[in-house]
């Protein structure tokens, strides 16, 4: 009787088990397959990411350099800024103080004398001692 019942028993049970094995052999390989797809994102996303990384630390280095410049110029602005104000100050003082300047100030300025003051920074570079045409 066991032995009947075995016998008829074992080809389902076999059956059963190759089923089994099929479809654990399948769904290996989905998920084999899902994870290579995984990787590959990953990957891509790794990738992009180092690209971001290299921009941003571009902008970070033009940011710096800007920062820099922009520093560079505001002190010379002020510099300029303080050097017109000591002038503005010469100019007023010395109207005031000397009658022959301020009558002198009243007048409108050549065009010649014009063209030579603002030629002054160009060509002395701030010199006071520096020749002038």
């Amino acid at each position: 009787m066991i032995t009947r019942l075995l016998t008829s028993v074992t080809p389902w049970l076999l059956a059963l088990l190759i089923g089994v094995a099929v479809y654990q052999g399948m769904q290996s390989m989905r998920y084999e397959t899902e994870r290579d797809r995984a990787m590959e994102r990953v990957e891509r996303a790794e990738l992009r990411a180092e690209a971001l990384q290299r921009g941003m630390e571009w902008q970070r280095d033009q940011l710096a350099a800007t920062r820099e410049a922009l520093t560079i110029r505001d002190e010379q602005l002020a510099t300029i800024t303080r050097e017109i104000r000591a002038s503005q100050a010469e100019l007023d003082n010395l109207e005031r103080s000397d009658a022959a300047t301020a009558d002198w100030s009243d007048q409108p300025v050549p065009d010649p004398v014009r063209r030579w003051v603002r030629d002054l920074p160009a060509a002395g570079a701030g010199d006071p001692d520096a020749e002038h045409p």
